[in-house]
């Protein structure tokens, strides 16, 4: 086993406290070690990966990495996008987001392939239908029939008598 690794996190307390005891004219920069705690993360192997030597783990690690940087190279070639580069990679912001996000209605169904959404959808718009039909049914005081694993809609409130109407609620 590999001995842990070392890193600082950011404690939120220790932050707050150091936004809001900060006072006019002060430095707005907060230093980080105010703000930091060291923590240890211990690494574990995957659970499939236990019975291989680590010897064993570092070659199927090489070739993940291998076909991860295999695959960016192809989709590269394939879209014409160059690599970013250092320079510009170290300037990225991790946090920042994308300038504008493609807009695109959800589904109403996720499947892999088209077709099947397209049977989903259908089947989805006969369920609604039929659920329209017997609630305009039950409104006109006509017996309906609503499809299987639906709940019939509400009827009103009343109540039985009209002695106990006229009397008034219960106290």
């Amino acid at each position: 086993m590999r001995p842990p690794a070392e890193d600082q996190g950011w404690n939120r307390h220790h932050l707050a406290t150091a936004i809001g005891v900060r006072r006019k004219g002060e430095p707005d920069r907060i230093e980080r070690t105010a703000v930091a705690d060291d923590k240890e993360y211990g690494l574990a192997s995957l659970p499939c990966w236990d019975r291989l030597t680590h010897l064993q783990r570092q070659r199927h690690a090489a070739e993940v990495a291998r076909g991860c940087e295999d695959e960016g190279r192809r989709l590269r070639e394939k879209t014409g996008r160059p690599v970013l580069g250092i320079k510009k990679l170290q300037r990225v912001d991790p946090h920042d987001h994308p300038d504008s996000l493609r807009s695109t209605p959800r589904p109403r169904f996720h499947a892999i392939e088209p077709a099947l959404r397209a049977g989903l959808e259908q089947t989805y718009r006969k369920f609604a239908d039929d659920y329209r039909t017997a609630a305009h049914d039950l409104l006109a005081g006509r017996k309906a029939t609503f499809p299987a694993h639906s709940f019939p809609r509400p009827k009103p409130f009343c109540r039985g008598r009209t002695e106990d109407r006229a009397r008034g609620p219960d106290p």
